[in-house]
């Protein structure tokens, strides 16, 4: 659900985010964790995009959350609203960091010698839930939504709208991608006796594909 709001007078545009249902789960946990992105078109062709907060671990998320363009009054007929229903995919963000030990710890535990061995993982993208468009060339819900905005000026319209769903059911979830085995190389560096912060100064040659 989300409401538009038109002011001609200053020339702003204000589409709420206020809250979506039942969405679709995309990650292995049976969840998502939802944003919404609003896309500014006009001819086909993006001008501007905002996006909302994410909602973690929900298949209901509550936004409330404003998203305002500057559109002037002789161009409100020629632009339309592309609303998007993401999940975002942890596994592309920071969430995930390799945890350093402190020196006092490293002092207690026994180094043996060795070769580091790094797997170099990929990993997948925030994946579309699903759409929906809003403007004079949309259709159906779209269309009259953005007809009452214009035939009501200053005041917000909330209407649900039903999305498109986006991406294929049979795809890997998005995770996933990161414990594929056909998606993982191995590298090895040379062994640096007799130290803890071992400097390579070397990018890492693939050594060999697993599954190729």
């Amino acid at each position: 659900m989300f409401s538009l709001c038109y002011l001609p007078t200053a020339g702003r545009l204000t589409i709420t985010m206020i809250k979506a249902r039942n969405l679709k789960a995309m990650d292995i946990t049976g969840a998502s964790d939802p944003y919404v992105k609003v896309s500014l078109m006009c001819d086909g062709r993006r001008l501007k995009k905002r996006k909302t907060s994410t909602k973690r671990n929900t298949l209901n998320p509550v936004y409330n959350e404003a998203i305002v363009f500057d559109v002037p009054p002789e161009n409100i007929d020629q632009i339309s609203l592309l609303v998007a229903v993401m999940d975002y995919d942890r596994c592309t963000s920071n969430n995930h960091r390799l945890e350093l030990l402190k020196n006092g710890d490293l002092n207690r535990m026994t180094l043996k010698r060795g070769s580091l061995t790094l797997f170099i993982f990929s990993v997948g993208h925030n994946e579309v839930i699903g759409v929906c468009r809003v403007g004079n060339d949309a259709e159906g819900l779209g269309r009259e939504h953005w007809n009452e905005m214009l035939t009501y000026p200053r005041k917000p319209i909330a209407h649900w709208h039903p999305l498109i769903e986006g991406g294929n059911a049979e795809q890997w979830p998005p995770c996933w991608e990161a414990v594929r085995p056909d998606l993982v190389a191995v590298g090895v560096l040379e062994h640096i006796p007799h130290t803890v912060n071992p400097n390579w100064n070397r990018p890492v040659a693939e050594e060999e594909a697993l599954c190729p």
